[in-house]
């Protein structure tokens, strides 16, 4: 439970929506049912943040030894504005979610790993590591990605109009 609400915290802090827990695996999304200008850099600060916090309940309780991995896409979604997440309804639906949780499985543990999209809306804002490209899923061709590794400018520069999901497991 400590786990699940830190991420919670962190997801929402930075204006995302957690939309299900799937085991230890927490899907956010920035930009629905709210959108913001900035939540592609939103929703990296909240990925970096989650490694800190990770860290943070693991020096409380050093036996827990947590390690997460964090994957974001920016993109187009079908989006249900209807939909109640806290009762297990998907809010979104589209190549994006599949693509934030494959880039999830390639992140290194203790990394945020973004794709393209969301490289594209907060390379100005974030240092990166140009990582080598990674075979998907899905992905005719192998894809472009990056480890987002420390903001270089204040929260809310960027502005951008895509959604953009994270998954953390």
């Amino acid at each position: 439970r400590p786990y699940h609400a830190r991420l919670r915290r962190q997801a929402e802090k930075f204006g995302g929506t957690v939309e299900k827990f799937i085991g230890d695996a927490v899907m956010a999304v920035f930009g629905a049912p709210v959108a913001h200008e900035d939540d592609p850099e939103r929703a990296v600060r909240a990925g970096l943040r989650i490694l800190e916090a990770i860290a943070d309940l693991n020096q409380e309780d050093a036996e827990l030894s947590l390690a997460v991995r964090v994957g974001i896409e920016s993109g187009e979604a079908v989006v249900a504005l209807d939909a109640r997440p806290e009762r297990g309804e998907g809010l979104v639906a589209g190549d994006v979610v599949n693509t934030a949780s494959r880039l999830q499985g390639a992140a290194p543990v203790g990394g945020v790993l973004v794709g393209p999209g969301t490289h594209s809306a907060t390379r100005q804002v974030f240092d990166y590591r140009t990582m080598p490209p990674v075979v998907l899923k899905g992905k005719a061709e192998p894809v472009a990605v990056y480890q987002a590794l420390a903001p270089r400018a204040r929260f809310g520069t960027e502005l951008t109009r895509s959604l953009t999901i994270g998954v953390v497991s």
